[in-house]
């Protein structure tokens, strides 16, 4: 650990200069990503890069970051963090990129935590609807059940027979 801090420490400065004096932003983020490699869990290095990649909108970057911060909350216990993180990344999944069945999988994990989440539910039934993927959705429909009652349990219900009955 002593050995790769002093290479941390060193990456730090080099990081300093290439921000600083030189002004190449390119080569900043490619020694933050230098460190991760020596300490993939580097929390500096993800939220610079983080920081960076959301704003120059670099979708794809910033969710591979994201994601690995996720996994960094998650391996500490820091059940929050971890889905707060999941719920950013399904919704760029979704928004920037379309890709329902990876913002389903986020939504998934979310729901592992909380079960009873209703904005996580509510955006997975949307996304199953969307799909048309009716197993998923009926299922999706039967874990809500168990959040909701009185008017709005019985308008789920009655989503449950329509569509177990048209598919």
């Amino acid at each position: 650990a002593g050995q790769s801090g002093d290479v941390i420490e060193v990456y730090r400065q080099i990081i300093a200069i290439y921000r600083d004096r030189l002004k190449l932003p390119v080569m900043v983020a490619n020694i933050y990503n230098q460190i991760l490699q020596v300490d993939p869990e580097n929390i500096e290095a993800l939220n610079a890069l983080e920081e960076r990649y959301r704003a120059a909108g670099r979708w794809n970057d910033l969710v591979v970051v994201l994601d690995r911060k996720a996994d960094t909350a998650r391996a500490t216990g820091d059940d929050e963090d971890f889905i707060t993180l999941c719920a950013e990344i399904a919704e760029i999944w979704r928004g920037r990129f379309s890709n329902y069945a990876r913002a389903a999988e986020y939504y998934e994990l979310i729901l592992e935590y909380r079960p009873d989440d209703q904005v996580t539910l509510d955006g997975l039934i949307s996304l199953y609807e969307q799909r048309k993927e009716w197993q998923a959705l009926y299922e999706a429909y039967q874990r809500k059940l168990d959040c909701v009652s009185g008017a709005e349990r019985f308008e789920l219900l009655e989503k449950m027979a329509t569509l177990a009955a048209r598919r």
